[in-house]
Parts: structure tokens; sequence; C-alpha cells
């Protein structure tokens, strides 16, 4: 479920007296009593799992649709996101070369994939560049996330779609990750709108 699905059941004090034979509680003790008895439940009155509901709340559910491919080395910032990346895709592969995400994308065409990749691996930032604008050209149809230490901020807009869709700061929060993953998705889907090519 995405957050548009998501809501939080909350309930205010009845202003009714309380019942025959019974003391009434204070408001507050009452609202806590009733939160915690219906738990969570979604705007259809089924109950929410727990986990789900965290990651809808960090991960559009079109995002949570998608295999994650991750192109990180093992001392990568990125690495500390792995098991929650892999609790909200239907897939997650991580491999330490652009090459090696290139050959898994390929021998996967038709799967919904979303890149996430840790530049810093890369010799120089060119390189980086250069390799990235081969694989948006090859595979348009890929969202792509970049994260560097090197960059000042995250950027959400499409100043750098010829290379990415959405540009993340390392280290990277879980929040601003899980936003960043439902953007690039969007900011690949409005590129030919925009008339902004890959």
């Amino acid at each position: 479920m995405g957050i548009e699905d998501r809501s939080i059941a909350t309930i205010s004090s009845p202003s009714v007296g309380p019942a025959e034979g019974r003391q009434a509680k204070p408001p507050r003790a009452r609202t806590a009593e009733a939160d915690t008895a219906l738990d969570r439940i979604d705007r259809h009155g089924q109950q929410v799992d727990a986990t789900r509901e965290e990651l809808g709340a960090l991960v559009s559910r079109q995002a949570q649709t998608c295999a994650y491919l991750v192109v990180a080395q093992p001392s990568s910032p990125l690495m500390q996101h792995i098991d929650w990346l892999g609790r909200c895709a239907r897939l997650c592969v991580t491999v330490e070369e652009l090459s090696v995400a290139e050959q898994f994308l390929t021998a996967h065409p038709q799967a919904p994939f979303l890149l996430i990749v840790d530049i810093d691996a890369f010799d120089t930032l060119s390189v980086a560049v250069d390799r990235l604008i081969a694989f948006r050209t090859k595979t348009p149809n890929v969202a792509v996330v970049i994260a560097s230490s090197e960059l000042s901020r995250h950027d959400f807009s499409v100043e750098r779609a010829p290379v990415a869709d959405v540009s993340l700061r390392l280290p990277v929060p879980r929040a601003a990750l899980g936003l960043g993953l439902g953007v690039a998705l969007t900011n690949m889907a409005s590129r030919p709108a925009f008339d902004v090519s890959a």
C-alpha cells in the first residue's frame, strides 16, 4: 500500500457520560486504550501489517512494485539500507560493478527495475557520468538514483536527467532514500512531458 491508501485511526473521547455502574476514565486514557484496541486499521477496515505500513510511509506503492538493483562497494553507506530495501521491494540485488548490473538488466528486460548507484566507487566523477549517460541511452526505461558523498545536497529535480532521475548525498537518511525512490520513478515517467532526454 502506498501513502495514499494509509490512514491511522484516531479516536477522540466521546462526550457521553459513563455507563451506569462504571467509573469514567479520563479522556486521555480512553483515547489511548481505543488506539491500542484498534491497533492499526486502514481506511478499508482491514488490519495493516506494521512493517508494511512503515514502508508505505516512506516508499510509494509504485516503488514497492519494482526490483532494486544497487551498485555499491561493501563499504558504501548505501549498504546500511540493503535489508530495509529488501523489505520494500519485490527483489533487491547488490552488485559491485555497473557492468554486472547492465548484464543483469539485459537478462531481465521486462522486469521493472530501479537502479541505485554509489558513484563514489568510480575512479573519477567524469567516468561515472560517462558510464551513466551510456547506460541511460541503452536503458531509458530504468529509473536511476545516484548517490555520492561529493554532492552538496539531495536533488529531486530533473536537472541531471541525462545521468540520473534523483541524486542523493551520502550518507543518506532512510526517509530521503525512500522519497528518492518514488521521485525517481515519477521523474523518469515525466521526462517526455518536459522534453528531457536521457
